[in-house]
């Protein structure tokens, strides 16, 4: 009887600890010009509706400032799941992407997974990604 104690002790911490949690490490380059700042807006599952425009449903988000050609952030603590992220780099600090009159963004700007739109803004499945380890990903501003 002694001998089993131990292995129902394992199944149950098996079934019962915390999922692994995960980290996301992102590389934005193509930065033109070293001003203002870097916005990135992470969006999860239950954000989705939001992608890639309202911060009002942002499950995360990050800003830096835009001193060199390529900027570095980390989001982490994230439970393993699907996620997609928006770039933009705001040049008069404003916190959004400004657009002009046909509404295409006058800011540079970016999507997970480099993916590019080509006459609308890009829905979350365009730009999910599986994440359920640590995860890199390296975007390009669309300028």
């Amino acid at each position: 009887m002694k001998s089993v104690l131990p292995l129902i002790l394992l199944i149950i911490t098996a079934f019962t600890s915390e999922p692994k949690r995960c980290s996301l490490n992102i590389t934005i380059d193509n930065i033109k010009e070293t001003r203002g700042h870097i916005l990135v807006g992470l969006y999860n599952l239950e954000s989705a509706k939001g992608f890639p425009e309202n911060q009002a449903l942002l499950y995360k988000h990050v800003i830096v400032s835009a001193t060199k050609p390529k900027v570095e952030v980390c989001f982490t603590d994230l439970a393993p799941g699907e996620y997609a992220f928006a770039v933009v780099q705001d040049y008069n600090g404003n916190k959004k992407a400004d657009k002009n009159l046909v509404g295409y963004p006058t800011e540079p700007f970016c999507f997970s997974n480099n993916f590019k739109p080509v006459f609308t803004a890009p829905a979350f499945a365009d730009c999910a990604f599986t994440l359920s380890a640590s995860n890199k990903q390296v975007v390009s501003l669309i300028h």
